[in-house]
């Protein structure tokens, strides 16, 4: 109910509320990367970056994959990445390695044209994840292919332990 009131008053405004297929968790790895940057570590902010790419690229394959076994089809894929550090230095790294790998880049329009952004939500929770999981109807089939998403285990506690120390 508060996800349909929230998307009238944004089409009321004339937003776009924009769904995405995949999402890398770069708000976590920002947090790293701007402390490794502030503590003049050049190094460790480089590999964090590294690992942000690694892990983008193998959310892409794993999307890919989930999707051609789920729907039977490709999708146009839709990425979501926030406007900070990290972009700004890895997202051209991360752009031309998915040109290399044969994406191309398309408008909005493009990609929100294909059937798929048609497909009925099953999922109209507060948890922000892929649109490819809100188009599973089976909650149980939902979890198990969230679970099986590829983690970097590395980053994910690195951040744990900058939180607690945070506090």
């Amino acid at each position: 109910a508060e996800q349909a009131k929230m998307q009238a008053f944004l089409a009321g405004h004339h937003y776009v509320s924009t769904p995405f297929t995949v999402e890398s968790e770069d708000w976590l790895y920002t947090q790293l990367y701007e402390k490794a940057l502030q503590e003049g570590k050049r190094e460790e902010a480089r590999e964090i970056g590294g690992r942000y790419v690694e892990h983008s690229l193998r959310l892409f394959d794993h999307f890919e994959k989930l999707i051609a076994t789920e729907f039977g089809t490709s999708v146009k894929q839709i990425y979501l990445c926030h406007d900070n550090r990290l972009n700004t230095d890895y997202l051209p790294v991360l752009v031309q390695k998915l040109r290399d790998r044969d994406y191309q880049f398309i408008s909005l329009a493009n990609a929100l044209s294909d059937p798929a952004y048609s497909l009925p939500l099953y999922y109209h929770g507060n948890f922000g994840f892929s649109w490819v999981y809100r188009w599973i109807k089976d909650i149980d089939k939902r979890r198990s292919l969230m679970r099986s998403e590829p983690v970097d285990r590395e980053t994910q506690q690195a951040y744990e332990a900058l939180t607690k120390s945070k506090k």
